[in-house]
């Protein structure tokens, strides 16, 4: 409606300039959408725990030397993760190698093909210690918000 593709790299910008009652729409959509990845719909790969394993190794692999990983929770079909230590444009090759390594891998896993991951990401960046602790407890609530079971999902949480 209001000609942002997602496929732009700066659609976030986009979105920031629009009028108040545009973004208030796109907030609601968002949330909406969170709600439905919550409920668990399509084939909920990752509650298998060797195939979040993969997420998991991936995701350490690089720690410490090109990013500062966060806390995570890998939900049966999708996660959420905090990570920092990199520039914007190089968190976007970051996260779409992320995606390719374990999309590769699970697939072959799995003798499955195609697609595992959605292109878009849905990012924020963190400007304060308060945006901070609220991603923090949004991240450590979402499987309960699923309504999971321990062993459905895996929740690493960074030591203070």
């Amino acid at each position: 409606m209001h000609r942002i593709d997602p496929a732009d790299p700066d659609w976030r910008y986009q979105l920031e300039n629009l009028p108040d009652g545009a973004r208030q729409d796109f907030r609601r959509f968002a949330t909406a959408l969170e709600d439905e990845l919550d409920s668990g719909h399509g084939a909920c790969l990752l509650r298998n725990p060797d195939l979040a394993g993969i997420i998991v190794d991936a995701l350490n692999f690089w720690e410490g030397e090109r990013y500062i990983l966060g806390d995570f929770v890998i939900m049966p079909n999708h996660l959420h993760l905090l990570v920092g230590g990199l520039p914007r444009g190089k968190m976007t090759s970051q996260v779409t190698s992320w995606k390719k390594w374990t999309a590769i891998q699970i697939n072959k896993a799995t003798g499955g093909k195609g697609r595992l991951w959605q292109d878009e990401s849905f990012d924020h960046l963190v400007r304060s210690e308060t945006a901070f602790q609220k991603f923090r407890r949004y991240i450590a609530a979402n499987p309960v918000k699923g309504n999971l079971k321990e062993g459905e999902y895996i929740l690493w949480q960074r030591p203070d």
